[in-house]
């Protein structure tokens, strides 16, 4: 079966678009990369020779992954959906990435606004603000009903005069580092 994934746009991200732009440089001052010999055998002849770095594909993976294992969006289409039925890819591996003890891998799959298929973080983002806008009308009620004036230090504990004496009897702590203050018994 034949299908087509030849949509290029809108798989970059608006920021990556900031950071290349055409190259002010000679092809005689730049060598291709080693893995692109098959592509340019004598290397670069002429400027036109040079990769295109405004292509979203190639902003798409010179974005470095946050992760060790990560997967960059290649192709899309976004007018048809995929069929059932056999499909034959015609794949040119020209970076060796066992070099690094690397894999590589086709997903074909469908992303949401959410992201992939897994929505676990999209489901974690959903729900840490759900717990925090009910906090938040918590601790707004709460202000509401009994409010307390900021700066307030009758309500730090160790302010306030014990309500009784404990059977151990009085407390044998003191402070240090601050001058007597008046009422203070030495």
């Amino acid at each position: 079966m034949k299908y087509a994934m030849q949509n290029k746009t809108n798989i970059a991200w608006a920021s990556d678009a900031e950071l290349y732009g055409k190259t002010d440089y000679q092809p005689s001052d730049v060598a291709p990369p080693p893995n692109w010999g098959a592509r340019y055998p004598n290397g670069y002849q002429s400027i036109d020779d040079f990769p295109d770095l405004t292509e979203p594909a190639f902003m798409v993976w010179m974005r470095t992954a946050g992760l060790p294992e990560f997967s960059k969006l290649s192709r899309r289409n976004d007018t048809k959906a995929m069929s059932a039925g056999t499909y034959r890819l015609d794949i040119v591996d020209r970076f060796p990435s066992h070099a690094y003890g690397g894999t590589k891998s086709i997903i074909l799959t469908t992303r949401t606004v959410m992201g992939g298929r897994n929505p676990f973080l999209g489901i974690a983002y959903v729900v840490v603000g759900g717990v925090c806008i009910i906090l938040g009308a918590i601790f707004t009620v709460t202000h509401l009903i009994k409010p307390r004036k900021l700066g307030d230090h009758t309500y730090l504990s160790w302010n306030n005069a014990p309500a009784s004496k404990s059977a151990a009897g009085p407390s044998t702590a003191t402070t240090t580092g601050r001058d007597m203050r008046p009422g203070d018994v030495a």
